[in-house]
């Protein structure tokens, strides 16, 4: 089915990120401002479900934003598995905002404005996770996502706060622009696109040991980069990131525990991870060449140094 041109999945975008504008000009009235919370929260939501009956029929919804290079635009596309996505953080930033609400109040945090303004752009740019037609779309929005969390991270604003904060923007950025971005551009090398295509975007123009090299770069750089995502939450709702303090952790923060997890099996390679479908593959490559680890021992550097004559 040709998909539908639509303005809707931008638009589900841009209304937290330019909901964060009234947030912060509502800074000296609390009730005003958490009210444009809530009301900010239950248009996105609105928007986002609206696109739901059309792709349950089969639909997908399109919208390019701006072509990049040929092949590579910075485009939204919303189909089954990106509304899945999108409704579920569109539910939880929905709930998460009345808790915090009462949460911020009732401990009488400092700086509740810049929260909820860097929460709604967060939101914001995890939509536009969601609804990503390519990798460099959904690259861009996770560079916004992690950037709009710092302020989430450094909440305290304390010298521990901010030395975490300079850990988070070096470890995530770091990451992704040392494992994802290379990856990226090695993808659009082999196939002159990066859109997301059925069967993949490699498929049938990359050999199986180019596979598994991106396959393993990219669940590097990503994995990674949630990990932190995810850390930065917990350190935010629990005040420290000491771990021998943080037991119950898991119960009340479940799905980010789980995340947490999941992120360390993609990073350690274990089954059945994709890291650990990327290894294996690389190792296969390896062994098919004709490579054997007598090679690795043989072709290691020796560190004994020879007597000098005199």
């Amino acid at each position: 089915m040709t998909p539908t041109f639509s303005i809707w999945p931008l638009i589900a975008i841009l209304v937290s990120l330019l909901g964060a504008l009234p947030i912060i000009l509502s800074n000296r009235q609390p009730n005003l401002r958490e009210s444009w919370t809530i009301l900010i929260a239950v248009i996105k939501l609105s928007i986002v479900a609206s696109l739901l009956p059309g792709v349950l029929s089969g639909e997908s919804y399109v919208f390019t934003i701006a072509q990049v290079l040929p092949g590579v635009p910075i485009e939204l596309r919303v189909d089954a598995l990106g509304m899945v996505f999108a409704l579920v953080a569109s539910c939880l930033w929905l709930f998460t905002s009345i808790y915090s609400i009462g949460y911020m109040r009732a401990l009488d945090e400092h700086a509740q404005t810049r929260y909820f303004a860097s929460f709604a752009v967060a939101i914001s740019a995890t939509i536009g996770i969601a609804f990503s037609a390519n990798l460099l779309t959904m690259y861009l929005f996770y560079e916004v996502l992690s950037l709009s969390t710092y302020p989430l991270v450094t909440h305290e604003q304390n010298a521990e706060a901010r030395a975490s904060g300079r850990k988070y923007l070096t470890y995530i950025i770091g990451t992704s622009i040392g494992l994802a971005l290379p990856a990226m551009l090695m993808t659009y090398l082999a196939a002159g696109t990066l859109n997301f295509t059925q069967g993949g975007i490699l498929a049938g123009k990359a050999s199986p040991e180019l596979l598994a090299l991106l396959l393993v770069l990219f669940l590097f750089g990503f994995a990674k980069a949630g990990l932190f995502l995810a850390i930065g939450i917990i350190q935010q709702r629990c005040g420290h990131d000491r771990i021998r303090e943080l037991d119950g952790t898991a119960q009340r923060l479940p799905a980010t525990t789980f995340a947490i997890a999941l992120g360390g099996v993609a990073l350690i390679g274990l089954p059945p991870s994709g890291a650990f479908l990327g290894k294996w593959q690389l190792i296969g490559g390896a062994f098919a060449t004709g490579w054997r680890p007598a090679d690795a021992r043989r072709c290691r550097p020796s560190h004994s140094v020879s007597p000098v004559r005199r």
